[in-house]
């Protein structure tokens, strides 16, 4: 990728660094940290305004009659505390009730206002793409690779994360019709009956398993060949990975490879389960298919060529269910042990997904946004546990992600507008499943000395922008923890949200 922005392309190199004459050619780019982004530095949609509040306590005396928080207050030390906007969400709200100053955008809404005002349905046919489904060879590949390379999964803090991926997770259509009708493309917040909520930073890390912190921001690009034959520049295993996919796409004959070749080149051990939970077996002496090419890779090139299918699959899917190229770099560095920032990348995939189905112009059943609902599924598991009926903690190990809680787990049937009332009451509603504990109070200051739990919890509550480069696409997402800070233990007046929809 040039100064402007245009990709090169290139085919592999062979063992003279030349390239191949025939084979795909893949496109070439450097890393985010090369590139200059110009980054607005505030943004309208948090919409906050600053108030001299009275300091004071809170009070609760729950054996007094009325059993209420009371506020005690001292009229004396004042503090100035930002809060957030009141909003007129009404379908046919007066615009004289709106903030001047910052007027109500359309897209702040849930996806649910937009289709009610434009007279856009679900229709008969609609799919949701990138929740994990049974796929022949996964399990028995995990478990292999979980087996082999313990060690250095654990040392990259995705050992929980990979072992969830070899389950599938079950999803309610009209549950997640639902679910998205209330979410809010513009502050990326799901827009509950009793104000909003949002899927955080530290939610990606408890129910899912992926690391905040890192010493390197996941990104999906594919370095220069003369960068790649450079020693001690990229991990010789991205070019191992790029002439065995090369192969496989002049064996199959085309331009990609799809998971099924990917995982039949790679795993070529026995096949047990027919089904999920079926614990059938087939013959002993029948794999996953017959092995196509000689596998020739290092023993971190093994590694890496799973954790490649594990991002593309599980982690950032995509509607292709093909093998991307792009991942190489990233899972060759997580093979060697290096911990990678996935949780913001993942998360403002999620984002971006969820706004491409509430905003597209012909209705959500039209987009064919692709990203992994399974983490979605746990996060609504664990904030609204009539959803769900969870498998016990004691079925699985003891420090695998809250997510594993679901695996294979049939969700409740809901009719769609059952669902939507379901989602409007706040009367089954978790506010904070997954937030930090501390024993007693603390103040945490952002200095060098911090653990990395404790400022974690700071980065999470903290407003930015995500960068997602995924499969060469380029997005910055909004996170604004600040519009669901009660999720994280914080003291929040919700503004008004009337959520008048005729359901």
């Amino acid at each position: 990728m040039d100064a402007q922005g245009q990709f090169g392309f290139e085919r592999v190199f062979d063992s003279h660094g030349r390239e191949f004459v025939s084979g795909p050619q893949y496109a070439r780019s450097l890393s985010l940290s090369s590139v200059q982004l110009n980054v607005p530095p505030e943004s309208r949609a948090t919409w906050y305004t600053t108030a001299s509040v009275n300091s004071g306590y809170l009070e609760f005396k729950p054996h007094e009659e009325d059993k209420v928080i009371s506020v005690c207050q001292t009229h004396r030390a004042v503090f100035t505390a930002h809060c957030l906007e009141d909003v007129n969400n009404e379908v046919d709200g007066d615009m004289k009730f709106q903030i001047k100053d910052l007027p109500t955008r359309d897209d702040f809404y849930p996806a649910l206002h937009r289709m009610l005002k434009h007279k856009l349905e679900w229709g008969p046919r609609y799919h949701f793409y990138g929740r994990a489904t049974f796929e022949t060879g996964v399990a028995e590949w995990t478990k292999r690779v979980m087996s082999d390379f313990g060690d250095i999964l654990h040392k990259a803090k995705i050992y929980g994360a990979v072992a969830i991926s070899r389950y599938p997770y079950e999803c309610c259509p009209n549950i997640w019709r639902a679910f998205c009708e209330l979410w809010g493309p513009l502050c990326n917040t799901f827009h509950h009956g009793n104000g909003e909520m949002g899927i955080s930073l530290y939610d990606m890390k408890v129910i899912c398993g992926l690391p905040i912190l890192g010493d390197v921001q996941y990104e999906e690009f594919i370095p220069q060949n003369k960068n790649l034959q450079q020693n001690g520049v990229y991990p010789p295993a991205i070019a191992e990975l790029l002439k065995i996919h090369s192969q496989l796409c002049i064996y199959h004959n085309q331009s990609t490879v799809s998971w099924a070749h990917w995982i039949g080149h790679f795993y070529r051990e026995k096949i047990i389960y027919k089904a999920f939970g079926d614990g059938k077996r087939k013959p002993q002496d029948q794999p996953l298919r017959a092995p196509e090419i000689t596998l020739r890779i290092s023993k971190e090139g093994k590694l890496a060529a799973f954790l490649a299918f594990w991002l593309s699959r599980f982690v950032l899917p995509s509607v292709d269910r093909n093998v991307k190229p792009e991942t190489f770099h990233m899972a060759c560095l997580m093979a060697q042990g290096v911990r990678v920032s996935l949780a913001p990348t993942v998360l403002g995939y999620i984002y971006h997904g969820l706004g491409e189905i509430a905003t597209h112009p012909e209705g959500p059943s039209s987009s064919s946004a692709s990203f992994p609902i399974h983490y979605v599924i746990g996060w609504l598991g664990e904030h609204i546990p009539g959803l769900y009926l969870p498998q016990t903690d004691k079925e699985f190990v003891k420090d695998y992600p809250f997510l594993v809680r679901y695996a294979g787990v049939k969700p409740k049937s809901f009719r769609l507008n059952h669902a939507r009332i379901v989602f409007r009451s706040d009367k089954e509603l978790i506010y904070r499943p997954t937030t930090f504990i501390e024993d007693e109070g603390r103040s945490f200051a952002d200095k060098e000395d911090l653990s990395d739990r404790k400022f974690e919890f700071l980065v999470c509550t903290r407003y930015a922008l995500l960068p997602v480069r995924v499969n060469n696409n380029l997005w910055l997402e909004p996170y604004y923890p600040n519009r669901f800070a009660r999720q994280m233990c914080f003291d929040q007046g919700v503004p008004s949200n009337k959520l008048s929809f005729s359901v």
